[in-house]
C-alpha cells in the first residue's frame, strides 16, 4: 500500500486523461479482487466481477456509491430483463424477479416525461433524483431474506460501482476510451460525484466519473482497506499471493 504515495500523484499530473483513466481504474480492479479473495470472501463468494467491483467500492467509499442509478433500473426493466443468472446454488438458474417487484421497480420515483415545454423536460438528472440501495430494499421487507438477496443483486447490477465497471474500467481496459453509457464533460459538482449528462426521464443513463472524482475515491479506498488489513491483522497482497 505504500505505492500510493507514488500512484496518486502521478495519475493526478497526466495530462492525457487516457493514462490516469487506465492506471485509476486498473487499481481500483486489482484492490477489489484482492479484497475480495480475504476480508470481503464471505460477502462476495460466486460473485462476478462487476458485482465484486461494486461491493468493494460500497464498503469502501461515501454513501455515493450505495446508491442506485434510478434510470437504469427503469431502462432494465422497460427491456424486460427481469431476470437473475447467479452463480448461487441455491437460486435457480435464472431467477425472474416477482410481478410485484417488477411494477414497484419500473415506477420507483418516476413519472410521465413532461411535455418539451415544461422546465422539467430538459434538467439534467443529478445523483440525489436516486436513491440509496438500503432504502429501497426496505419497500420489499414483507419479502422471504431468500427473495430479498435475488433483488438486491438484481440491483447492485444498476448500483454506481456496477455502472462504473461496465462504463469505465470495461471500457478503458478493452477499448482505451470510456463506454457509450458515459460522457467526458466536467459538469457542476464533477470532481465530487458521478455526474449525468442525461435528462431527469431519459433511459438508459449517461453517467460520467471523472478522474479527478476518482482519484480521490482510489486514495479513499487505498487507506480504507489498509486500516481494515492492520485491523485484521492481513496482509491484503501476501495473503493472496500463491
Amino acid at each position: 500500500m505504500a505505492q500510493k504515495d507514488s500512484i496518486i500523484p502521478f495519475a493526478s499530473n497526466q495530462t492525457n486523461n487516457y493514462e490516469a483513466n487506465i492506471l485509476i481504474w486498473s487499481c481500483l480492479d486489482i484492490l477489489s479482487n484482492l479484497w475480495s479473495k480475504g476480508i470481503g470472501k464471505s460477502k462476495c463468494k460466486l460473485l462476478g466481477s462487476r458485482l465484486i467491483f461494486a461491493e468493494f467500492l460500497c464498503d469502501y467509499y461515501s454513501d455515493i456509491f450505495q446508491k442506485v442509478s434510478l434510470s437504469d433500473v427503469w431502462y432494465r426493466i422497460d427491456k424486460e430483463n427481469f431476470y437473475l443468472a447467479s452463480k448461487k446454488p441455491d437460486y435457480n438458474c435464472d431467477y425472474k424477479l416477482p410481478d410485484k417487484v417488477i411494477e414497484l421497480l419500473q415506477n420507483l420515483k418516476r413519472s410521465s416525461p413532461p411535455i418539451d415545454l415544461e422546465p422539467d423536460s430538459r434538467k439534467l438528472r443529478t445523483i440525489s433524483d436516486d436513491l440509496n440501495l438500503k432504502d429501497i430494499l426496505t419497500k420489499f421487507d414483507n419479502y422471504e431474506c431468500k427473495q430479498i438477496d435475488v433483488i438486491r443483486e438484481w440491483l447492485m447490477l444498476s448500483s454506481y460501482g456496477a455502472i462504473a465497471y461496465k462504463e469505465m474500467r470495461n471500457s478503458y481496459v478493452h477499448e482505451g476510451r470510456g463506454g457509450k453509457g458515459s460522457h467526458g464533460f466536467q459538469l457542476h459538482g464533477f470532481k465530487t460525484r458521478p455526474t449525468y449528462l442525461s435528462y431527469v426521464h431519459t433511459t438508459p443513463p449517461k453517467m460520467g466519473f471523472s478522474v479527478e472524482f476518482m482519484l480521490n475515491v482510489l486514495s479513499n479506498c487505498i487507506d480504507s482497506f489498509e486500516k481494515d488489513s492492520i485491523k485484521l491483522q492481513q496482509d491484503p497482497v501476501s495473503n493472496n499471493v500463491s
